[in-house]
């Protein structure tokens, strides 16, 4: 039964994923604590029109950080490990930086002045803008967003609107608290921390999938010129003024953000500490196990920020375990229908399961485009060589093959073709169905500690070379292309003993990397209320 509502709670947005997530926990927290969800929409955010068509369906409020148009339904340094950013402050604090030293403040006065030197840019972009809207110019639109970007008083200008907007959105609802999945320099969620804590309001991190690490940031940039320090005396100057600023990575330094988002984040308190260490902001964080809180706090986040309480998915698996059994026997069922019609159209000779056929579920790879598969020249010629690998060991009876797609591929001809190919895909949302499998794969995927907690023999299908180690860590097996993972898949299949000593390790391993007791939810609420404003609770108590 849903209660009173008697305040609101800001949900900070950035990525897709993100979104479900927090709508998943907004629900609960708006049962249990009585707070209204309030959407808060990055000013870019693609898919605002399809989620916020799931908002109103609910009568949730939302807000894009691009316009204070509301809709609401509301009436009242030295190391050598990758994970680790190179440079890490012994204490950290937010606030303005640029002053602490005086290069940092030279180079902050050079930016001003060639800003002002080159104050013409200002008006041509403005023109420049109003042309290509106007006659649907997209050369030169594209050409004026990126001297907006390229102009230091242009990109702080661009923030301060960002900021005033959130305010706005503040000054409406009053929220009790401040949630998101994840926090970065310059993003949604810090600026709606900033502004949370001006009004003596508290921000959660609640992570929506694998705690982000340095590795992941750094991997995500390398090889972008636009982030490489580049330039005897500008590289100089920026290591000196900013050294948090900048990381070392695969033999090159790059810096976090371009020198003029650099400098709007420091100059608006927009900034991290530490930079290069996700959700090292001001924010609260309530992590799924203890690995990740032994990792946020070696990294450089104090202790006193962290939170063990479990993640809102797992109690999700929990809840679905005793029904595990029943729906295997439907996922087999289909499955056979599938193959019996697929082999009947094609006139192929029937197909014998072996009598404890394994289930192996394959969540199939994203396209990183323009990242290459390993040995391969696309994402197409992955998808017909896993397509055709995974047919094979289908259709020869060992194992009965499942395949589900990532959100990124819903709609593609993708779809299509895997059926051609007779493939099973899957309709059902991966986590009511994990629990019925006996062998799962993923690519470098927040899913495989899914597999982890119920004990699955899963294999990190790495094919586009991240390299991340958290998954050999749990106890998961790696694989970086087609033909090594044939060969590690088989190997779970056909082997016995290599199957067990695959479950033995994640047995081992899972309470480390998570909790799984059905209570996490529960925990998540609870550290939620603590941190809530009390004035706006105790009035629904």
């Amino acid at each position: 039964m849903t209660m009173k509502e008697v305040g609101t709670a800001l949900y900070a947005v950035s990525e897709y994923a993100e979104f479900s997530s927090l709508l998943a926990l907004s629900k609960a927290v708006r049962s249990d604590l009585g707070l209204h969800p309030v959407f808060l929409f990055k000013h870019d955010y693609g898919a605002l029109a399809a989620h916020t068509k799931q908002l109103d369906a609910l009568q949730f409020s939302w807000i894009s950080a691009k316009s204070a148009s509301l809709h609401t339904n509301y009436s009242a340094t030295g190391h050598t490990d990758d994970y680790f950013p190179t440079y890490a402050p012994a204490h950290t604090s937010h606030g303005t930086r640029s002053g602490h030293s005086r290069t940092a403040a030279l180079l902050t006065g050079m930016a001003t002045v060639v800003g002002i030197a080159a104050a013409p840019v200002i008006l041509f972009a403005a023109i420049a803008a109003l042309i290509s809207r106007r006659f649907n110019i997209h050369p030169m639109r594209s050409m004026a967003k990126r001297l907006g970007k390229m102009h230091p008083a242009l990109v702080q200008r661009r923030y301060m609107m960002i900021l005033d907007e959130v305010r706005k959105a503040f000054d409406i609802f009053f929220p009790s608290i401040v949630i998101s999945g994840q926090d970065y320099s310059l993003s949604i969620t810090a600026i709606a921390s900033l502004v949370a804590e001006e009004r003596g309001v508290r921000t959660a991190i609640v992570p929506f999938s694998m705690t982000p690490t340095t590795k992941e940031l750094a991997e995500s940039l390398s090889g972008n010129r636009n982030h490489m320090l580049r330039g005897r005396l500008r590289s100089k100057l920026i290591r000196k003024a900013f050294p948090q600023w900048v990381n070392h990575y695969h033999g090159r330094d790059y810096i976090r953000l371009s020198l003029p988002e650099l400098l709007a984040a420091e100059e608006l308190k927009l900034a991290a500490p530490v930079p290069w260490l996700p959700n090292s902001g001001r924010a609260t964080l309530l992590l799924p196990g203890d690995q990740s809180f032994e990792y946020c706090a070696r990294a450089g986040i104090p202790r006193e920020q962290l939170r063990v309480t479990g993640a809102q998915w797992s109690d999700s698996l929990w809840n679905s375990i005793q029904s595990n059994a029943s729906r295997r026997t439907e996922l087999i069922e289909d499955v056979d229908l599938h193959t019996a019609a697929y082999r009947t159209k094609n006139r192929l000779p029937p197909v014998k399961f072996e009598e404890q056929a394994k289930i192996l579920l394959i969540s199939w790879p994203p396209d990183q485009s323009p990242r290459s598969p390993t040995g391969l020249n696309s994402f197409e010629e992955l998808s017909s060589a896993l397509a055709e690998m995974l047919s094979r060991i289908h259709y020869s009876g060992i194992a009965r093959v499942v395949v589900s797609l990532h959100p990124t591929l819903i709609g593609r001809k993708l779809h299509a073709d895997l059926k051609e190919q007779g493939v099973y895909v899957l309709d059902q949302d991966l986590v009511e169905v994990l629990g019925c499998v006996d062998i799962f794969s993923a690519t470098v995927s927040s899913t495989l500690l899914w597999s982890l907690q119920l004990e699955i023999p899963s294999v990190n299908f790495d094919i586009y070379r991240y390299g991340y180690r958290e998954f050999a860590d749990a106890g998961i097996v790696d694989a970086a292309s087609v033909p090594e993972l044939r060969r590690v898949l088989l190997s779970l299949i056909k082997q016995p003993q290599r199957y067990e000593e695959v479950k033995k390790a994640l047995r081992q391993n899972r309470r480390y990397w998570g909790m799984f007791d059905g209570g996490c939810t529960k925990r998540i609420l609870n550290e939620l209320k603590s941190l809530a404003r009390h004035d706006k609770l105790e009035q629904g108590d």
